[in-house]
């Protein structure tokens, strides 16, 4: 799982580098359970 955590960190970094202020925590939660989720680290 902390692989994976790394692999979502790093997109987030290469796609800008810091967090938009419109995205909300639930927004950020929701999109890193997504990633999560393609990664096979979760269950669909």
């Amino acid at each position: 799982m902390l692989r994976a955590l790394v692999k979502v960190l790093r997109a987030a970094k290469a796609e800008g580098g810091q967090l938009l202020d419109d995205v909300t925590p639930a927004q950020g939660a929701e999109a890193i359970l997504k990633l999560l989720r393609d990664e096979g680290v979760l269950p669909p």
